[in-house]
């Protein structure tokens, strides 16, 4: 309950956007230890340790958990599809996404980190929920489904994001999940769609401009830099990797900071005050310049048009041009910063 009353006014203002009221059941699973754990890593992958502020605002994986069960309980009332939306997220090591966790280890870890837990052990044994189903988020594609499918975990993500990055008023933000239904989608499984073509259009542009920042330059290079400073760290035995499970994202930071390794200690704090990156077509020698591909995320959505749904960039053209565009644009150039080549250099 500390957790639900502690969260900012922003968090708040968009959990109730997504649910009035927050379900009992949610409320007491954030008794468990291995929930809270979550609100110690950041949604950014540590990107707002750095000086852009594309992402500087606190949300955490755990206000990200949460609003996905808020966004589920409010459309369905499948105990098992709220519970696996509100632990999709367990296994998250601290700075997340820089750290790279094959598909399988991921499922066996939320299994681990469920099955330890005497909160959310019990839950599942008193509730007969299959925990084989409930720790696999991609059972159930309203959870969790591939690019460009909608389903929860991307509608709260790119919901939040465009909140916070002031892409979209609350106001907007509500015109646009109460708009939302469930549908069957053209592989008949369902799928969250809207019943206002332009409203779902302007998500499709919502979801292409996020995706531009998750695949921007500046993120890729801080999570590459923040994945070569946990490796040396490990490296240094200075951290374990079962830490990065155990603390969080401040905590790991701030033993960065405290390194006897001066490469790692300036490392960390030169990430606090990076604030350029460069970009070329080949490899620079004497400067830390690295090529960091990742995955292109956006959403397709399907709308209604004459008593059926369809995909927006079927119904669309500029919708469909704007994704070509997208997905055509070339960002797999090198990007380089100054000044860590000494630090992190091979």
């Amino acid at each position: 309950m500390e957790y639900i009353n502690l969260r900012t006014k922003e968090v708040q203002a968009i959990h109730q956007v997504y649910n009035e009221k927050i379900l009992d059941t949610i409320k007491s699973l954030l008794n468990a230890q291995e929930l809270l754990h979550l609100n110690m890593i950041s949604q950014s992958c540590g990107i707002r340790f750095s000086s852009f502020n594309m992402f500087s605002y606190p949300y955490t994986k755990l206000d990200h958990c949460v609003g996905v069960a808020l966004i589920l309980d409010k459309f369905i009332s499948d105990n098992k599809q709220i519970f696996a939306g509100l632990i999709h997220d367990i296994a998250s090591p601290a700075f997340a996404y820089a750290i790279t966790v094959e598909k399988d280890e991921l499922t066996k870890k939320i299994y681990e980190k469920v099955v330890s837990s005497d909160v959310l052990f019990d839950y599942c044994l008193q509730n007969q929920l299959p925990l084989h189903e409930v720790t696999v988020p991609h059972t159930y594609p309203l959870v969790c489904n591939e690019v460009p499918k909608l389903c929860a975990n991307c509608l709260e993500y790119l919901l939040h994001g465009a909140y916070f990055t002031k892409l979209c008023t609350i106001d907007e933000i509500k015109e646009l999940y109460n708009d939302i239904t469930i549908v069957p989608n053209e592989e008949n499984i369902p799928e969250f769609a809207f019943d206002t073509p332009s409203l779902g259009i302007n998500f499709c542009k919502i979801s292409l401009e996020m995706g531009k920042r998750y695949r921007s330059y500046e993120f890729k290079i801080i999570l590459q830099i923040i994945s070569d400073l946990l490796r040396l760290m490990i490296e240094r035995d200075e951290i374990t990797n079962d830490d990065l499970y155990k603390f969080g994202d401040r905590a790991i930071l701030e033993m960065g900071i405290s390194s006897s390794d001066k490469r790692i200690s300036e490392g960390w704090k030169k990430l606090s005050k990076l604030d350029k990156i460069y970009t070329r077509f080949t490899p620079l020698e004497g400067e830390y310049c690295k090529k960091v591909i990742t995955k292109s995320q956006y959403v397709d959505p399907l709308i209604r048009v004459r008593g059926g749904y369809t995909r927006a960039s079927s119904f669309s053209e500029e919708c469909r041009n704007e994704i070509n565009l997208y997905l055509n644009t070339n960002t797999e150039l090198y990007a380089y910063v100054l000044g860590f080549q000494d630090l992190l250099g091979e």
